[in-house]
């Protein structure tokens, strides 16, 4: 039987079958308010013989009327397709990352020639003009020449934050989550010969006090194909207003200033942890229950040498 509903049913004369008369609802309640809404409600049919008979049925409206019913509650809605969950997000590619701060204005955008300012330090020092977050940075390289260029975000936005942060720990392996790696600034170092690119250095970076919780879990990482690696980073000084670290590189490209969650990121990749009790006997109880069996046999021993 195919019992079809005309929108906003209320009445018997809102459902609608074929060959047959619907003489009842039993229902408390059977207005549909909208086009989604369902409602499972006893209808009593009579067809045209004369016969009355009891149906159940769940009835959805919609503009052009809905049809569901039979005897034994009518077909089920099949619905739609199982909703399996949509696949897991990739993070970010520091490809990606690099398309986003191309539409980002950095905070510094500098150039800065090559030049020694510091004669008494093996190899070659540069202080880049008008940084705010990198320093220094000393070419092992004493015949290094040319110049380099400083892009620096020293304050990313929070989709640079996100995807940074995001690609950092998948690549890291420290978690899934943005919570163990929090980015502080990002800067793109450039040199512009290709022979400096490629050049060892220590690069010296700083940030401001007021966004680091604890100085020693900062860390320089820094882009290698299109992944993050954590670099050799040594933290130099801690003042009231600034951190400052410094890090061993083999080449220059993207640097991000994060700060790592080391013991979350130890546990993590497979780190020990604390041993969980696994419901065996608890070695203090033990003690006790045998120092108490050692008095019991003693004190009955005392007790029959006394009778």
């Amino acid at each position: 039987m195919t019992i079809e509903v005309n929108e906003g049913a209320f009445d018997t004369g809102d459902y609608t079958t074929s060959g047959a008369v619907i003489t009842d609802i039993d229902s408390d309640e059977t207005r549909f308010s909208s086009a989604d809404e369902e409602n499972t409600v006893q209808l009593s049919v009579e067809d045209t013989s004369g016969t009355s008979t009891s149906t159940t049925t769940t009835s959805s409206s919609s503009s052009s009327g809905g049809s569901s019913g039979g005897t034994a509650g009518g077909e089920e809605d099949a619905g739609g397709e199982e909703d399996t969950g949509g696949e897991e997000t990739e993070p970010p590619s520091v490809a990606e990352i690099r398309n986003t701060l191309d539409s980002v204005t950095p905070d510094t955008d500098t150039t800065t020639e090559i030049v020694d300012d510091d004669p008494d330090t093996p190899g070659v020092s540069v202080t880049p003009e008008g940084t705010e977050s990198v320093r220094r940075i000393n070419f092992n390289d004493e015949s290094t020449t040319g110049s380099v260029r400083v892009r620096e975000f020293n304050n990313p936005p929070q989709e640079v934050r996100s995807q940074v942060s995001q690609s950092v720990a998948n690549d890291l392996g420290s978690s899934g989550t943005t919570g163990d790696v929090d980015v502080v600034s990002v800067a793109d170092i450039t040199p512009t010969t290709s022979e400096v690119e490629d050049a060892s250095a220590t690069v010296e970076m700083s940030v401001s006090l007021d966004n680091v919780d604890d100085p020693e879990d900062v860390t320089v990482v820094k882009e290698v194909g299109d992944s993050w690696e954590q670099q050799e980073t040594e933290l130099i000084e801690t003042t009231d207003e600034e951190v400052t670290v410094e890090a061993q590189v083999d080449e220059f490209s993207l640097f991000a200033v994060t700060e790592v969650d080391e013991e979350q990121a130890q546990v993590d990749d497979g780190g020990d942890e604390p041993q969980q009790d696994d419901g065996g006997p608890n070695t203090t109880v033990l003690i006790v229950l045998i120092v108490l069996a050692v008095v019991a046999v003693i004190g009955a021993y005392t007790y029959r040498q006394s009778q």
